[in-house]
């Protein structure tokens, strides 16, 4: 692989690893609901990316007074996104619904390379035709032959989540001031909520900062994979974009295995396996696919 490439490759395959082993840290507030968690995460994040963009801003680097319409739209429509996937995420995460959020990790890839492949001009080739058919048939008997599961978390999460991946390969901004355009936006939208619902005991508390001191993490455990996230997003194609992503339910895999003690099917196993072998064996026909990517630019 060339060394321009790593960086990115790099990126990719730590905030998709991150993400997958986040659930711990999600799993350590089983006493708040998930709303209060989505609140406390966009206020953590807001205040650490408004100090992250104001210093670069200082510095004169602030593409944010370039904004068009077209962008602030995508990044709305992201910020939507990852709302619900957030949601989504942390509830499987307090019940202990690993596997389901796994599932729909491993739905999202598959969507983003179909996408890439059908629709972004990606390169199509026979053996990126092959690789998808193997990955859709190892998911579809996957689904058949896990059992009970909450079958709503694996659909929104894939959904959610693919999207998110496609809208952050379309925008011209940086990965962090992309990110506070969204959690800007996230902000805005809890507080026109907040004038028509009340959370009631879903509102935000300082004592819940008291009880659970890890709260304050909550910023830097979203936004720290996200930054990487959208950094390699927007120099990897669609399609190896959506392979590193099975990092994700590798981890949420292993995750709810060693941590939740939630015990899958041999079947879940070895449709896990098919689909790293069928990625192995096509990164290694490629070769140097990755050697496509544009040079690192920088990552604010």
């Amino acid at each position: 692989m060339p060394a321009h490439i790593l960086l990115p490759f790099a990126m990719a395959f730590l905030a998709n690893f991150i993400l997958g082993a986040s659930s711990i840290y999600w799993h350590l507030f089983v006493g708040l609901s998930p709303v209060v968690l989505v609140i406390w995460r966009i206020a953590f994040s807001l205040i650490l990316l408004g100090l992250l963009v104001g210093h670069f801003v200082l510095r004169g680097n602030d593409s944010l007074r370039r904004l068009t319409g077209r962008v602030v739209v995508l990044h709305v429509a992201a910020a939507v996104l990852v709302a619900i996937n957030w949601g989504a995420f942390i509830w499987a995460s307090m019940q202990g619904s690993v596997l389901e959020s796994g599932l729909g990790y491993l739905l999202a890839p598959v969507f983003v390379m179909i996408v890439g492949l059908l629709f972004l001009a990606e390169p199509r080739t026979r053996p990126r035709f092959a690789c998808i058919v193997v990955i859709v048939l190892a998911l579809a008997t996957l689904v058949m032959a896990a059992g009970r599961l909450e079958h709503w978390v694996y659909w929104t999460i894939g959904a959610t989540w693919g999207g998110y991946t496609l809208l952050k390969k379309r925008t011209s901004l940086s990965p962090i001031e992309g990110l506070f355009v969204e959690t800007t936006v996230l902000s805005i939208l809890l507080v026109l909520a907040s004038v028509w619902i009340d959370f009631g005991s879903h509102a935000p508390a300082a004592s819940q900062v008291v009880n659970y001191p890890w709260l304050a993490a909550a910023g830097l455990v979203s936004v720290a994979p996200l930054v990487m996230f959208s950094f390699a997003a927007r120099k990897l194609g669609a399609f190896n974009m959506g392979a590193l992503q099975f990092v994700l339910p590798t981890t949420q895999l292993l995750v709810s295995y060693t941590y939740y003690g939630q015990v899958a099917t041999m079947t879940t196993y070895v449709c896990f396996g098919i689909i790293w072998m069928a990625l192995v064996a096509l990164t290694l026909r490629e070769g140097g696919a990755f050697g496509r990517a544009r040079l690192p630019k920088s990552i604010i």
